[in-house]
């Protein structure tokens, strides 16, 4: 006869390490949402300091739950991001657009001329 299933205690270690991995997750997490608060709080000062003649802004419409959501959502858009950085060969900067070509700019585009391109002993 087969011996009956007992539930796992905590004091086993493969429960203990996936308790502590749990517990330590929960602490980065809410301390990440703390970080990202104090931030939104130091943009919102400068903004009012910045403009004191418009609205001033307040974070209390920010609750945890808001901030920690949209943690996870910058988490999961982190990687499509960066692919699309990085598989993109233009930028604009100023209204003025710049081509790249192996980490180098190889055209420069101005709004009302033709585009420029930059010779090799420029670069």
């Amino acid at each position: 006869a087969e011996a009956p299933l007992r539930p796992a205690r905590l004091t086993e270690p493969a429960v203990a390490i996936h308790l502590a991995a749990c517990v330590g997750f929960l602490i980065t997490f809410h301390a990440a949402i703390a970080v990202q608060r104090r931030n939104l709080e130091a943009i919102a000062n400068m903004c009012n300091h910045l403009s004191p003649e418009a609205q001033r802004l307040s974070l209390a419409q920010f609750t945890p739950f808001c901030l920690g959501s949209s943690l996870l959502m910058q988490s999961a858009l982190a990687p499509a991001v960066t692919i699309a950085n990085l598989l993109n060969t233009s930028m604009e900067w100023g209204n003025i657009r710049y081509k790249c070509r192996w980490g180098r700019v190889v055209e420069v585009q101005h709004p009302h001329s033709s585009p420029v391109r930059v010779s090799q002993s420029l670069t």
